[in-house]
């Protein structure tokens, strides 16, 4: 079965770089990809849609990753989705605040599919990791 990703990020090319990240994942399953600029059509996107994994950037148009994720968190479906800051810098106060709200990670961005395809290779499909940088 595929794992379905909703990622959300107003650069293009971190969209590029992800995608490229996943190409060099491609198993058996492979991979569904959703995406979205905007946060807010993502929560429109959500009334719809269940999917494995959440990859959300910190600093969005109309609303920031910590408020996104109450959202998420809030939505009985989405308890077992996994959520991911994906972000370049944060604070060791918004990496606290984003854990303690039920965010499962933050990954670092990165312009390297490749540096980006080792890190997501290490939590997807296993349970429970805590963030990686």
């Amino acid at each position: 079965m595929k794992h379905h990703i909703l990622f959300i990020n107003e650069s293009k090319q971190a969209l590029i770089t992800f995608q490229d990240a996943l190409k060099e994942l491609q198993g058996e399953n492979g991979f569904t990809c959703t995406y979205t600029d905007d946060p807010l059509q993502a929560l429109e996107m959500l009334k719809h849609l269940v999917p494995d994994y959440i990859f959300f950037d910190m600093h969005m148009h109309g609303m920031d990753g910590l408020e996104f994720l109450f959202f998420i968190r809030e939505q009985t479906k989405l308890k077992n989705t996994k959520a991911y800051l994906y972000s370049s810098e944060i604070s060791e106060d918004t990496y606290n605040d984003l854990m303690s709200s039920g965010a499962t990670g933050w990954i670092q961005k990165t312009d390297s599919a490749e540096r980006l395809a080792i890190k997501l290779k290490i939590f997807i499909g296993a349970e429970s990791r805590p963030a990686l940088r």
